[in-house]
């Protein structure tokens, strides 16, 4: 599988599980659970060719700089969507996990190479997870952090797999298991990666996810306005 149809299937699995929690309490019961383990497919896929990015960008502070626009950009959609208000700040999206991953990787890299006194800064931004309360919070966080500084993709997808483990601790509870068999789902699409791009399109994958958002709260106010 190219890189390009993995993302599109991350796309698609996280509209789905956006989709179940904007209009949760307005479908079948048996479907909101359905649809929310479908999208726990979209984040480690996600996670991983985030940091399949960071190791191949000739720019990182560029690329930073792109994810933390997009992280300000995100946040009214986001919650518009999800909270139902303009702003709220209980929960970030998902832009500032990935940013805050990749600043701690950024700073690793730097003083690896260069700075090493730089080492004390490094606690900062998975301090900032806990603070602002993050999408997938501080796991989240150090998921992207170790996907970006791992060369070896079986440590990468090992990393993911434990992460998963702890992401939905207990497993032994209905909800948990089923959001586990659906993350799992993504790490086996993961090691069917052939390491080949396929299309680039990269403002997509940028743009979707304020957008989708925008679309999925503005078909809420519509549905609530005929109902």
């Amino acid at each position: 599988m190219t890189a390009f149809t993995l993302k599109m299937i991350a796309l698609t699995t996280m509209l789905i599980d956006h989709f179940a929690h904007v209009f949760g309490g307005r479908l079948v019961f048996a479907l909101v659970p359905a649809m929310r383990t479908v999208g726990r497919l979209a984040f480690p896929i996600f996670v991983y060719f985030i940091g399949e990015g960071f190791r191949r960008t000739a720019n990182a502070k560029k690329y930073l700089t792109r994810l933390g626009i997009f992280a300000l950009i995100s946040e009214i959609p986001f919650d518009l969507a999800i909270n139902g208000v303009w702003l709220e700040f209980g929960h970030q999206n998902i832009f500032f996990t990935l940013f805050l991953g990749l600043l701690a990787a950024h700073i690793y890299s730097t003083c690896i190479n260069n700075y090493g006194r730089l080492f004390i800064l490094l606690p900062l931004p998975f301090a900032a997870a806990v603070v602002l309360q993050a999408d997938y919070g501080l796991i989240g966080v150090v998921l992207v952090f170790t996907c970006s500084i791992i060369e070896s993709r079986t440590a990468r997808l090992l990393a993911l797999a434990i992460g998963g483990l702890a992401l939905y601790y207990p497993m032994g509870e209905i909800f948990n298991a089923m959001m586990l068999i659906g993350y799992t789902c993504a790490l086996v699409l993961l090691s069917r990666y052939n390491e080949e791009q396929g299309p680039r399109m990269k403002w997509l994958f940028y743009s979707f996810y304020p957008l989708h958002l925008l679309a999925l709260a503005g078909l809420l106010v519509l549905y609530e306005s005929l109902a």
